[in-house]
C-alpha cells in the first residue's frame, strides 16, 4: 500500500525482505492473498513461504493443511509488535500453529 506520504511500514519491511532474500540468491515467487490457496499451489515442499502475522498466518497454516502442501511457513513478526498487530495477534492465537 503506498499512500500521499509513501510505503508503509508492513509493506516496506515485505519489500526488504524480499530485497535480502532475492541477494541471497533465492528464487521468489510473489503470491496474490485474493487468490486464496490457489496461490499456493505450485509451492512444493522444498519452498517457503513468508507470511505476515495475525490472520496471514492463520490463512497461510489453513491452506497449507486443506491442500495437504509441505512448504515451510516463515512468519514475519517484527510487525506483531506494533499496538495494532498485537491486537490481531492476540485475537488469532487460538487458530495460529506454532
Amino acid at each position: 500500500m503506498s499512500g500521499p506520504g509513501g510505503t508503509d511500514g508492513a509493506v516496506l519491511m515485505h519489500r526488504e525482505a524480499a530485497a535480502l532474500l532475492a541477494a541471497s540468491g533465492h528464487d521468489l515467487q510473489w503470491h496474490d492473498l485474493t487468490r486464496g490457496s490457489a496461490a499456493l499451489a505450485r509451492a512444493g515442499d522444498r519452498d517457503v513461504v513468508y507470511a505476515g502475522c495475525g490472520p496471514y498466518a492463520f490463512l497461510h497454516h489453513a491452506w497449507r493443511e486443506r491442500s495437504g502442501g509441505g512448504y515451510r511457513i516463515v512468519r514475519e513478526v517484527h510487525t506483531a509488535l506494533w499496538s495494532g498487530y498485537w491486537t490481531q495477534e492476540e485475537l488469532c492465537a487460538p487458530l495460529v500453529r506454532p
